[in-house]
């Protein structure tokens, strides 16, 4: 029925993250969504710690402005950390064995070792990550391999 659902469920909607039970194969129901103000750029996930047997992560949601967290359960909020540090670089987002590390739209690596702001890592390298072109950034990619993050 027009207008009966808050938001449109098409590929052109891109502020919206979706979530599923992996136990079930059931429709996307009205609250199984978090929605950022941005369009989404690139997801990720954190380690962030342990908990007896199992890994804590977080899901890290970058926009080109802003950097989003959801820890937890599927109850959790997405709650935005960052409004000025984000990621269109989807392909640097990689974990290593200190936490997450990106490639920021400003050109900065970071890296996220909990929840908040992200940490500056790449001080070293930023003048010849200024070369980039701005059309080639969300090419941008990376990997960690014998203990260096590659970008």
């Amino acid at each position: 029925m027009p207008g009966s659902r808050p938001f449109e469920w098409t590929p052109t909607n891109p502020n919206y993250i979706y979530y599923f039970d992996v136990a079930s194969d059931s429709v996307i129901g009205a609250t199984q969504f978090w929605r950022a103000d941005q369009p989404i750029t690139a997801l990720g996930k954190a380690t962030f710690g342990t908990q007896a047997n199992s890994l804590r992560e977080m899901l890290v949601a970058g926009t080109e402005r802003g950097l989003w967290f959801v820890a937890g359960d599927v109850t959790a909020t997405l709650e935005q950390v960052s409004g000025s540090i984000g990621c269109i670089s989807p392909k640097t987002m990689v974990n290593t064995p200190l936490g997450l590390m990106f490639l920021g739209t400003d050109r900065m690596v970071y890296l996220i070792r909990a929840m908040g702001e992200p940490e500056k890592v790449g001080l070293r390298i930023y003048p010849d990550l200024l070369k980039i072109p701005s059309a080639q950034m969300v090419d941008a990619c990376a990997v960690y391999h014998d203990g260096f993050y590659k970008l």
